[in-house]
């Protein structure tokens, strides 16, 4: 093959490698591992005479660890789902990384027992701040709409259909076009899996809508409740309400 007939791929832009990176920060791994370096960080800062695990939780280390904990927790419960729970794990999150900063602050003020462990404990903590950082940004925009950072966003819910940003794209999935709605749950969330016909599918621009799979009736998409910025049994009942005899199966 020639050298012209060869297909151009082009290389990925800044804006996608940025946002892969920070992508990876928001992971509960990435999260836990930039925490933890701030605990070691305040571990190594910290007092000396930390005799057991009361008088560790006393200290600033035992109170970064208490954030850690919380943001363990707030992931639990936003993978749990329901809008008002997703909302308030985020906000246990948010709550970790207050509890977490006046840990810092508590132990910047009682200061290191020696400087080597001083500079060792600001290397570590100033690594798993920016990865604090970069989660909290995410987490504060969440709070206010949970549909932030997704690559699918419900924009309307009408009558006529759904419209949906789908990777830059826009879509509409009229109402009739879609044979049934069932909400579902796994150890990730909640969401809603949408069938649609077969020639609704074969269109162009439904190409960027998240399919999961077909059937002999047609073909299925799903939204997750963060994408749809609304509970999955609630996006249900108005999908169904909207298209008239639509079978519609409500989640437990």
């Amino acid at each position: 093959m020639s050298t012209a007939s060869a297909p151009y791929r082009r290389a990925p832009s800044r804006a996608i490698v940025v946002d892969l990176v920070i992508r990876h920060f928001l992971g509960f791994r990435a999260r836990a591992f930039s925490m933890a370096l701030v605990c070691f960080g305040l571990a190594a800062a910290a007092p000396r005479g930390l005799k057991g695990f009361v008088e560790f939780l006393k200290a600033p280390p035992g109170l970064a660890v208490v954030a850690l904990g919380l943001m363990a927790i707030g992931v639990s419960v936003e993978e749990s789902g329901t809008i008002k729970r997703i909302r308030f794990g985020i906000g246990l999150r948010i709550l970790a990384t207050a509890v977490l900063v006046a840990a810092v602050i508590w132990g910047l003020l009682l200061g290191a027992p020696l400087p080597s462990l001083s500079y060792m404990g600001f290397a570590l903590g100033g690594v798993g701040a920016i990865g604090v950082a970069i989660a909290l940004q995410h987490d504060l925009a969440k709070y206010a709409d949970v549909r932030h950072g997704e690559p699918v966003k419900l924009l309307e819910l009408s009558g006529a259909g759904l419209d949906i940003e789908a990777n830059g794209e826009r879509v509409t999935v009229a109402v009739a076009d879609i044979l049934a709605a069932s909400a579902v749950a796994n150890l990730d969330g909640r969401a809603v899996i949408f069938l649609v016909s077969e020639a609704a599918r074969r269109r162009r621009d439904m190409h960027a809508l998240p399919w999961i799979g077909a059937t002999v009736d047609g073909d299925a998409f799903v939204l997750t409740e963060h994408q749809a910025g609304m509970d999955a049994d609630e996006l249900v009942r108005r999908v169904v309400e909207a298209g008239g005899g639509m079978r519609g199966v409500a989640g437990r």
